[in-house]
C-alpha cells in the first residue's frame, strides 16, 4: 500500500513539473510575440537578447525541478513515517491479541476444570444416594453355599436379571469365563422384575461343591480339591436399575467370582487374581 502511495505521489509531482514547464514556455512565447508586435519591423537580430532569454528559461526550469524534488522528498518522508507508525500499530495489536488469546485460553481451562469438578460433585451425590447391591456368601450345611444380595444404598433397586453358575478348572489349565456370563441366557434365572428396597437382602443363588464331583465319590473329590488338582469357582451377576434416576432406567451390574477354599468350615472368597469380576457399576 505504501508503494502505491509513493508511486502516485511521484507521478503527480512529475505531471506538475511538466505542467509548470509548459506554462512557463507559453508565457515566454507570449512575451516574445508581444515584443515583436510592439516593435517596428526590422530585419536586425539581437543575439544577446535571445541568449539571455534561454538562460532565464533554463534557470526557471532548474528551480521548478528542485521544487518538485523537494516535494517528492517531503512526501516520501511522510509516507515513511506513516508506514513506520502502521508497523508499530501492528506490533501493538499483535501483542494485545496474544494477551487476549492467552487470557481466553486460561479462562477456558478454568471453566473446563470447574465444569468437571461440578460434574464430579454431582456424580458423588448421586452415588451416595443411589442403590448399591453387594454380594455375600454363607453356609448353613457343610459344602453347601448360599449367595445373598443386599442393597446397601439409599434408594430401591429394580432387579432385571440374575445369573449364577459354578465351574471347575484343572490346575494345568487357566480359568476361562463362560461366554454366557456376559449376556442374557445360559444360567440366567427367569424372574419377574422385582424391587429390592434399601437395607433389604435376599438369597438368589445356592450351590453345593459336591455337584461338581462327577463320578468321583465325595471323599475322593474333596481330596482332589484339597491337593489342588482342581479349583472350584462360583460366579454370577445381577443386573438392576434405579427408578429414581429418570424416565429411562440405566442398567447397573454387580458381578462376583468366588473361589472355593478347601479348608474345613471355610467360605469361598473373591478370587484375588481376577478383581475385574468382583465389582459394581
Amino acid at each position: 500500500m505504501t508503494f502505491l502511495l509513493l508511486s502516485t505521489v511521484t507521478i503527480y509531482a512529475q505531471s506538475n513539473l511538466q505542467y509548470q514547464q509548459s506554462e512557463t514556455k507559453d508565457k515566454n512565447q507570449s512575451t516574445t510575440q508581444y515584443q515583436k508586435s510592439s516593435n517596428k519591423p526590422t530585419s536586425i537580430k539581437i543575439p544577446s537578447s535571445e541568449n539571455s532569454q534561454k538562460t532565464t528559461d533554463c534557470s526557471q526550469t532548474n528551480i521548478l525541478i528542485e521544487k518538485a524534488e523537494e516535494r517528492i522528498a517531503t512526501f516520501t518522508l511522510y509516507l515513511a513515517i506513516i508506514a513506520f507508525l502502521q508497523f508499530i500499530a501492528l506490533i501493538v495489536q499483535a501483542i494485545v491479541r496474544g494477551k487476549q488469546t492467552r487470557k481466553l485460553s486460561k479462562t477456558t481451562i478454568v471453566s473446563k476444570k470447574a465444569t468437571e469438578a461440578a460434574l464430579q460433585n454431582a456424580q458423588a451425590v448421586i452415588n451416595t444416594e443411589r442403590a448399591w447391591i453387594v454380594i455375600s456368601v454363607e453356609s448353613i450345611v457343610r459344602n453347601q453355599f448360599s449367595f445373598r444380595a443386599t442393597n446397601v444404598g439409599k434408594t430401591p433397586a429394580k432387579i432385571i436379571s440374575i445369573y449364577g453358575s459354578q465351574l471347575i478348572v484343572n490346575r494345568s489349565e487357566k480359568l476361562k469365563i463362560p461366554e454366557e456370563y456376559g449376556r442374557e441366557g445360559g444360567n440366567t434365572f427367569n424372574i419377574l422384575p422385582s424391587f429390592l428396597p434399601p437395607t433389604a437382602n435376599r438369597i438368589f443363588f445356592q450351590c453345593s461343591i459336591e455337584d461338581l464331583r462327577g463320578r468321583n465319590s465325595v471323599k475322593v473329590w474333596l481330596n482332589y480339591l484339597a491337593k489342588g488338582y482342581f479349583t472350584a469357582y462360583f460366579l454370577g451377576r445381577i443386573v438392576y436399575s434405579i427408578p429414581l434416576e429418570g424416565a429411562v432406567d440405566t442398567p447397573h451390574e454387580t458381578r462376583w467370582l468366588y473361589m472355593y477354599v478347601p479348608i474345613e468350615g471355610a467360605l469361598p472368597i473373591p478370587d484375588p487374581m481376577h478383581p475385574e469380576y468382583n465389582d459394581c457399576t
